[in-house]
């Protein structure tokens, strides 16, 4: 099947992000390394696009990244949110670095992602962010202010996944939220640094919400394939060997 576009979830300059719009790591991270790949990539930020707490980001590096998409064939960034129509789905793109916004931007972000949301028209219904939300990777949890912004937003709006990366490995489970709709999570961060096996932590489903389907701690990506009665989604190594796949036949 023909691949229609690439999607990566966060982190996209590591490990500090980058320092002007002609930083040389867009050639060196992003360009070259994808230079056979000719397809559209669309992309959201990370907490390493943000400096990762090393700099008081006064020059404000990760909008280098969105005036980037200006420069470039295959970055999309138009936004530090927003949404993106494939096929049956709508992929809503939002900046889940909570820690580096005031509450005024917070805010903001969350009453338009609602009203996006609430007006896709689409088959399926798509969330990426950075951070992961349930995870038994190194991360693991969302942390107080995420989890509080994930919770305003999903008690009011229906989503039938999450998708992030931040961990550095693959885990799929499925969330049962308060009002007990469900929501597939995805966890796909293993397209760079590789991870340490041994970091995976079952105790992080003691948070009781969240049944764990699969996890590997191996380097890899994923192949999201939907059409109006399904979506099918493939989890590959880097050997591009089958790892794990599963299909949703119904939106919740």
């Amino acid at each position: 099947d023909r691949v229609e576009a690439c999607l990566l979830l966060g982190d996209n300059i590591y490990e500090e992000g980058v320092h002007s719009v002609d930083d040389e790591q867009f050639q060196s991270k992003f360009e070259k390394p994808y230079h056979n790949l000719e397809k559209p990539f669309y992309l959201l930020l990370g907490n390493h696009d943000y400096g990762n707490g090393h700099f008081d980001d006064n020059e404000k590096r990760h909008l280098f990244q969105i005036e980037y998409s200006h420069k470039s064939e295959k970055w999309n960034m138009p936004d530090t949110y927003y949404k993106k129509a494939f096929g049956p789905c709508d992929f809503f793109f939002l900046d889940t670095n909570i820690d580096c916004m005031d509450s005024d931007s917070i805010q903001k972000q969350l009453k338009e992602m609602k009203e996006m949301i609430r007006s896709s028209k689409k088959r399926y219904k798509i969330l990426c962010g950075h951070h992961t939300w349930r995870s038994i990777g190194g991360h693991g949890n969302a942390d107080k202010q995420f989890e509080g912004f994930m919770q305003d937003l999903l008690k009011d709006v229906t989503v039938d996944m999450y998708m992030c990366g931040h961990d550095h490995c693959k885990n799929h489970s499925v969330v049962t939220l308060p009002n007990q709709k469900k929501v597939h999570n995805v966890v796909i961060g293993t397209g760079g640094k590789v991870y340490d096996e041994n970091m995976k932590f079952m105790e992080n489903l003691d948070k009781g919400d969240f049944d764990l389907e699969v996890h590997s701690p191996y380097l890899g990506y994923l192949v999201f394939h939907a059409t109006n009665k399904q979506l099918m989604l493939k989890f590959y190594n880097e050997e591009n060997v089958l790892e794990y796949d599963f299909l949703i036949k119904n939106a919740w």
